[in-house]
């Protein structure tokens, strides 16, 4: 391969992204955190925009340009700054993982919360349906369930989503059941409770 200036600064604008860090980033040393982990990590970094709070409720506002020498380089130090919450300025898709097991998320899955929830696939964001707290977001129509369940099994199928039926078993012994995880197909108000007065 010739090498070349104008080879070696196309090949480092291919590995680049501008991410954004918001809120009381001084004082609370979170862009000094996030420029460490930057060069820790083995990248460099350009501040393109800063905007400093005068006042001691006013957030503070950077824009930093990262560099790294691969993408898997910049993956890494993104996911690093991403826990000083330092945000990539462009929008991606979301990431879709298969679970490696039934009954099981995959590690690092994202646990939902009972907040309004929007994931980005192919490039159009999409509400998450039947919000609940501590779940997992079902993409396609495949759908863990407790084992036993075979009218929720027939009432998931009629609604053209695969059950897939997990032991939970082991929370019974613990005197719970994974309530949290459920997802009701009739609403609220056809809950046996709601009926008994």
């Amino acid at each position: 391969m010739n090498r070349s200036p104008e080879n070696d600064a196309a090949a480092a604008d291919a590995f680049v992204e501008d991410v954004e860090i918001s809120g009381h980033i001084i004082d609370s040393l979170i862009l000094p955190k996030v420029l460490d982990c930057i060069s820790a990590d083995g990248g460099t970094f350009r501040i393109k925009t800063i905007s400093i709070g005068q006042a001691c409720n006013d957030a503070s506002y950077g824009l930093v340009e990262v560099r790294a020498e691969s993408s898997e380089q910049l993956a890494d130090i993104l996911g690093t700054i991403a826990d000083h919450g330092a945000i990539p300025t462009v929008k991606q898709d979301c990431h879709l993982i298969a679970a490696d097991m039934n009954g099981a998320f995959p590690e690092g899955f994202y646990s939902t919360t009972n907040q309004r929830t929007e994931i980005r696939m192919r490039g159009e964001w999409m509400d998450v349906a039947a919000q609940e707290m501590d779940c997992g977001v079902v993409v396609d129509k495949t759908v863990v369930t407790n084992a036993g369940c075979d009218k929720l099994h027939r009432d998931l199928a009629d609604r053209g989503f695969t059950p897939i039926a997990a032991p939970l078993d082991e929370f019974v012994k613990a005197g719970g059941s994974a309530k949290c995880l459920t997802l009701r197909l009739d609403g609220e108000d056809s809950a046996a409770w709601a009926t008994n007065d």
